[in-house]
């Protein structure tokens, strides 16, 4: 019994140096949006987020996940999409993991 407390803290204890690595390193991350500021464009808002996270911060088998809020004159959030980031689709920890992608959603007149 006494070898399967001892096995779970250590389990526990390396899965949550990842998770407090990546806590450290998601400050250095880079984000940028274009066009800034946001553009209607017909009936919608049209964006593309470009993602550049630091080296060595993901992991084989760990993700990392970017929520997208838009806020507008002191309004409540609305989420607006996601960023996902899978540490094994990124092999080169010499690299910097990057993502771009366009998001959409539909203009609201409290907007």
């Amino acid at each position: 019994m006494k070898n399967v407390i001892i096995l779970f803290l250590l389990v526990f204890s390396i899965s949550s140096c990842s998770l407090q690595q990546m806590q450290k390193l998601a400050s250095e991350q880079q984000l940028t949006v274009k066009p800034s500021p946001l553009e209607m464009h017909g009936d919608s808002v049209a964006f593309v987020v470009d993602a550049l996270l630091p080296v060595k911060m993901l992991r084989p088998k760990t993700s990392y996940t970017l929520n997208l809020t838009y806020q507008a004159n002191g309004g409540s959030p609305m989420k607006v999409g996601e960023l996902v980031f899978v540490g094994d689709n990124f092999p080169n920890k010499e690299e910097n993991p990057k993502i771009s992608q366009r998001f959409k959603f539909p203009y609201e007149s409290s907007l």
